[in-house]
């Protein structure tokens, strides 16, 4: 759960956050970090909520809408990344 990483997607690449286990996902598709601490899940479980598409292949949910976020990423000795999207 709260796995975080970018797959193939028929126009482009996708974003993905696992809300549960996936056999297989770091397989398939790049895992580059981890979802950590409560108020991540607490944020997951939020958007889980919002409006989706129909489900897809995998049990996948896309968002209907497109969400703005923000997401730090720590840097060994360098303080942290953001990555703005």
């Amino acid at each position: 759960r709260g796995d975080v990483g970018w797959a193939g997607g028929f126009a482009g690449p996708d974003f993905f956050i696992t809300h549960r286990r996936v056999p297989g996902f770091g397989e398939a598709h790049t895992v580059w970090g981890s979802l950590d601490g409560p108020e991540s899940f607490e944020t997951l479980d939020r958007l889980v909520k919002l409006p989706a598409a129909a489900p897809m292949g995998g049990g996948m949910r896309m968002l209907s809408t497109p969400l703005e976020f923000v997401a730090s990423i720590p840097k060994p000795d360098a303080g942290e990344a953001t990555i703005a999207q």
